[in-house]
C-alpha cells in the first residue's frame, strides 16, 4: 500500500465517521431577528410564522385529521333529488253518526227520524242536532247535514 493509498482510506474513514454521527445544534446558531418598538424596547412576542420550502404545489397535502376519508367511494352521479314536501290534508268533517229509520210528513213538514247509537232522533229541516250537525235539506233520496264546526257538508243516502 503506497502513501497516497493509506492517507485517501484515512480520509474515507474519517468521513463515514462524520456522516453517522448525530447533529448537535446550539442556541447560538439558531438566529432570530428582535422587533423592537419606537421607544427601544422589544415588541411583544408573535407566533412564528411558517417556514415556506418554496414548493409550490397544485394539489393540498392530505390531513388525516381534517376528517377527509381518501378511501371513500366516490360517484359522479348527481345528487338524488329532495324529497316532496308533504303537504297535510285539510280537516275533514267525522262520518256521520245518524242511520236513516223513517220519514213521515205532517202538514206539509217532513219529520225525519234517525238513530245514533241506540238512541231514535226526530228532526225536521233546519235543525240542529247532537254533535254539531244541523239538517239542511230533506230531499227523496238524501238527506243534507252540515256539520257547524268546519261548515263542511255530508249526504245520507236513503232507500226510496
Amino acid at each position: 500500500m503506497t502513501a497516497r493509498q493509506g492517507f485517501l482510506a484515512l480520509v474515507l474513514v474519517v468521513t463515514a465517521i462524520l456522516a453517522f454521527l448525530p447533529a448537535e445544534e446550539t442556541e447560538d446558531e439558531i438566529v432570530a431577528p428582535v422587533r423592537r418598538v419606537a421607544d427601544g424596547r422589544p415588541a411583544p412576542a408573535q407566533a412564528p410564522a411558517p417556514a415556506v420550502d418554496g414548493s409550490f404545489s397544485e394539489k393540498p397535502a392530505f390531513d388525516p385529521k381534517a376528517g377527509a376519508d381518501p378511501f371513500a367511494v366516490q360517484s359522479f352521479r348527481p345528487p338524488p333529488p329532495p324529497p316532496p314536501k308533504i303537504v297535510p290534508p285539510p280537516p275533514m268533517a267525522p262520518p256521520l253518526p245518524f242511520t236513516f229509520v223513517g220519514m213521515w210528513t205532517e202538514n206539509g213538514e217532513e219529520i225525519v227520524f234517525l238513530s245514533q247509537r241506540d238512541t231514535v232522533l226526530s228532526a225536521s229541516k233546519g235543525q240542529t242536532l247532537a254533535g254539531g250537525w244541523r239538517l239542511d235539506a230533506v230531499q227523496a233520496e238524501m238527506l243534507l247535514f252540515t256539520y257547524m264546526p268546519m261548515n263542511q257538508q255530508k249526504t245520507l243516502r236513503i232507500a226510496p
